[in-house]
């Protein structure tokens, strides 16, 4: 059993990791059939993005503040999106989607995903997460056509 005392700043930080996977896998799980690998993704950012009410942007940007002091934590947060990324591979792989697309578009889905938080937190900003990650998934879109 952990005592209080057990519990680190790591913990603290990272505390709810598996419940912010959750909410990446449901709006996967809810794309329709057929889907394409990168409305999959949509579907899966937006779910996650849910996760994130305009209420918890103060919390949010102090965590980001202390993670942003620290290599340690740094690597961690690294590795938390990396880790999200593997799991959306695994499900869209498990959808029927090819390894390979499956792989970049779940990479794809961590990096919209961290861009669009790192603006979200900034102190300037006032939209919603999901507003945010929209026009970031977007951004992509058109760099990848050109547009």
């Amino acid at each position: 059993m952990t005592s209080a005392t057990d519990i680190t700043g790591r913990d603290v930080l990272f505390d709810d990791q598996h419940l912010l996977l959750g909410t990446f896998l449901t709006g996967l799980e809810e794309a329709p059939p057929g889907a394409s690998p990168l409305e999959i993704v949509a579907h899966s950012l937006r779910s996650a993005a849910g996760f994130f009410p305009d209420e918890k942007r103060p919390f949010a940007r102090t965590r980001q503040a202390v993670i942003d002091k620290n290599p340690a934590l740094q690597e961690r947060e690294r590795h938390k999106l990396a880790g999200i990324g593997t799991e959306i591979a695994e499900a869209m792989c498990a959808r029927g989607v090819d390894p390979l697309h499956a792989r970049l578009a779940a990479q794809t889905a961590a990096t919209v995903f961290g861009i669009a938080f790192a603006q979200w937190i900034r102190d300037d900003e006032t939209r919603s997460l999901a507003v945010v990650t929209d026009e970031v998934l977007t951004a992509l879109r058109d760099l990848v056509t050109g547009s």
